[in-house]
């Protein structure tokens, strides 16, 4: 990755234990693209349904899930609701007209959207886990191994511990 940070990134969300860590990284991030970049960060969270049969509770909660990466955008920038970002943030689900299987899947699904919205760099959480039944990380990463135009990296973030006081 080049000395400028990417400007706009593409996040996958899950829930993770790590996921608030990755947002702040990413925050972090962002607030240090230059004012005249275009920057834009989304946060997507890939459907594991299918479709045909949406399961309602999950999508719920994949809503509320991105809801809250929002909230803890907010926090982590010191600004009320109803104000601007000071960079473009979308939060959303993807691939709800697919049913996504392997991580050639996943891998896919994620670099359609990057292309489609012109995002030049993925994030993951170092625990993302799309589908929720096994690691799906590191072959997505392989995948996107094979691609030159969308370069990603794996958020330096760790779980919180915490110890006696």
């Amino acid at each position: 990755m080049s000395e400028t940070p990417a400007s706009r990134l593409l996040v996958p969300v899950g829930d993770s234990v790590t996921l608030r860590n990755t947002v702040a990284y990413v925050v972090r991030q962002m607030t240090g693209v230059p004012a005249d970049r275009d920057a834009a960060v989304h946060f997507v969270f890939p459907t594991h349904w299918q479709t045909r049969r949406p399961d309602e509770e999950a999508a719920q909660a994949a809503e509320e899930l991105l809801e809250r990466v929002r909230t803890w955008i907010r926090e982590d920038l010191d600004i009320e609701e109803g104000a601007d970002f000071p960079f473009s943030v979308t939060t959303e689900l993807i691939a709800t007209d697919e049913y996504l299987f392997s991580y050639r899947d996943y891998a896919d699904s994620l670099l359609e959207y990057a292309r489609e919205h012109d995002l030049e760099h993925i994030v993951f959480d170092p625990e993302y886990n799309p589908d929720g039944r096994g690691p799906l990380l590191s072959p997505i990463q392989a995948e996107l191994d094979r691609v030159e135009d969308v370069s990603y990296e794996q958020a330096p973030v760790g779980r919180q511990i915490r110890g006696r006081q």
